[in-house]
């Protein structure tokens, strides 16, 4: 079993400020030092993707966990309930006053389908990527994808919550995450979710979405048959 994590762009935005959490993402230069391109193509079905037209920076501050709600469109694949492929965004402040060189990253999948708030109890999936190595001046941002998942098993909900949490130490450095509108796969309101704040709207200035991509896959003939004999088993009792 192999986990890939794949450096896909590095961008600034140009963009008015939109309200006193959001910032101004400025030009600078971005380095991709300490990133490489590694891992094959994923295999699994897109079911969510807003990474088309960014519209402003989050900085939710290090640390903390934020997050947005999507609705998976699974169409084209009713069984996709493993995660396959994951991607997100990693933004230093137009307000910041050093570079984020350093950051430690952690994804998690919240399944909220019929809940309003992720928390421990419906935390189904968590990506420990370590530290990640952005190099990313004020202004600027990266997005990372992690592929090749579908053999851990993790979670793929209709509805789910994703957060990153970004902690880092450099000086100067605050980091968060892009938003995006309008998704072009799945849907997400217009909200966001914030550890120690919770749902956070703008008004639709900008839509609250956050830059995500995520693709599902079908479990293994062998995952199949177990979770079948789990129906059966449950139905007897």
């Amino acid at each position: 079993m192999k986990r890939f994590l794949a450096l896909a762009i590095v961008a600034a935005l140009v963009v008015p400020a939109f309200a006193e959490i959001l910032v101004t993402p400025d030009a600078g230069t971005p380095t991709l030092l300490g990133n490489e391109q590694i891992g094959p193509p994923s295999r699994g079905t897109i079911v969510y993707s807003n990474t088309l037209t960014p519209l402003a920076g989050w900085s939710h501050g290090s640390g903390i966990e934020g997050g947005d709600e999507v609705v998976a469109d699974k169409t084209n694949c009713p069984d996709c309930v493993y995660l396959d492929a994951i991607s997100w965004s990693v933004y230093n402040s137009s307000n910041a006053t050093g570079n984020l060189n350093s950051v430690d990253c952690v994804v998690r999948i919240y399944d909220t389908q019929g809940i309003n708030d992720p928390d421990a109890t419906n935390l189904c999936a968590e990506l420990d990527f370590g530290t990640l190595a952005p190099a990313l001046g004020p202004g600027w941002y990266t997005v990372y994808t992690a592929s090749d998942l579908c053999d851990y098993e993790l979670c793929c909900p209709d509805i789910f919550t994703i957060t990153v949490e970004l902690t880092t130490t450099d000086p100067g450095a605050v980091p968060g995450q892009i938003i995006c509108d309008p998704p072009t796969v799945g849907a997400s309101g217009d909200y966001n979710w914030k550890e120690g704040t919770g749902w956070v709207w703008f008004g639709g200035n900008p839509v609250a979405n956050l830059l995500y991509e995520v693709e599902c896959c079908v479990p293994e003939p062998a995952s199949l048959l177990l979770l079948g004999l789990g129906a059966v088993l449950l139905r007897r009792r």
